[in-house]
């Protein structure tokens, strides 16, 4: 719950004070600044300014503790301000630095719709990733790997609709589609070295049939 006491501040004839510190969490940035009169805000790069308070410090988890009289808020990775620390902040930043799994992450989360679209956002992006580190620009994906993405969406709105079925049929199918797609590589990685073997023979044989003359 949202104290009173607590503002969102973007005013352009107000004086923020100096920036004299940052925190950068990965995937979001704070700035902290103070003035003259020692009121402190911190400023969010999407270029939301929280405060005044009396004190403010980052903690752990990706959270920002804040301090105004007998009043103590927090911030978390995603800009969400709560009383106090929250599972589900802690979960965020714990899934944004890959420490824990999609499929960990707390249906209740999902309800939520600054959660849910930064968990599309980050899959989407991990997907773009893959792809890039694992194929040539023009090369055609295997179609496991689109498969399996989708499947990975799938589970999102799974976790979103709280549909624990469909989600452990998803999370089967997930893994199945994986096994494949490691046999589909295992048997490329074969061909290619047979296509290989086949292209030095070639070579090798005229190569002979020259030095024999």
């Amino acid at each position: 719950m949202v104290k009173k006491s607590w503002q969102i501040l973007k005013d352009s004839k107000m004086d923020y004070g100096a920036i004299h510190s940052m925190v950068n969490y990965g995937h979001s940035h704070f700035a902290f600044a103070t003035t003259q009169d020692n009121k402190h805000y911190v400023i969010k790069d999407d270029g939301f300014i929280l405060g005044p308070f009396d004190a403010v410090r980052p903690i752990a988890d990706g959270f920002i503790q804040m301090d105004m009289q007998q009043d103590r808020l927090y911030v978390d990775v995603l800009g969400r301000i709560s009383e106090e620390i929250t599972k589900s902040g802690e979960k965020m930043f714990s899934y944004l630095n890959g420490y824990t799994a999609l499929v960990d992450l707390d249906a209740e989360f999902f309800l939520d719709d600054l959660f849910y679209k930064t968990v599309l956002k980050e899959e989407k992006q991990l997907a773009y990733n893959y792809i890039k580190e694992a194929y040539a620009d023009e090369a055609r994906l295997s179609l496991f790997d689109v498969e399996i993405i989708r499947n990975t969406a799938a589970i999102i709105e799974a976790k979103r609709e709280n549909a624990e079925h469909k989600l452990f049929e998803l999370m089967q199918m997930s893994a199945a589609l994986k096994r494949d797609r490691e046999i589909e590589r295992q048997d490329e990685i074969l061909v290619r070295k047979m296509q290989e073997n086949e292209i030095n023979d070639v070579f090798d044989t005229a190569i002979d049939a020259v030095m024999q003359r």
